[in-house]
């Protein structure tokens, strides 16, 4: 088998790929369950107040998730796009911290 560098990239690569398509199906599966909450919710003898606040709280994350999933999609393209480009171009040195 192949080994080296470009091996190493693509392989790592498409371990990150695989985690953040895991993150992403999590991420719509709550989505649905804080649908079903909300709906549930909406059904009870809540009172309209904290339905309205529940609801809302509820919205806001519903965007923070969306906001997180379209940044992981942009972050498979990139990876699709640099495991596929010539990996001839300059690489950038190994003596920086990732965070």
């Amino acid at each position: 088998m192949f080994k080296g560098s470009g091996y190493n990239y693509t392989k790592y690569a498409y371990q990150l790929s695989g985690a953040i398509n895991e993150l992403n199906e999590e991420l719509e599966e709550t989505k649905k369950e804080l649908k079903r909450i909300s709906n549930k919710s909406y059904k009870s003898k809540m009172s309209d107040d904290a339905f309205d606040m529940l609801h809302d709280k509820i919205l806001n994350a519903m965007g923070s998730y969306d906001e997180i999933i379209q940044s992981n999609k942009e972050i498979m393209d990139a990876l699709d796009k640099s495991v596929s480009s010539s990996r001839g171009e300059k690489t950038r040195p190994n003596n920086i911290t990732v965070v």
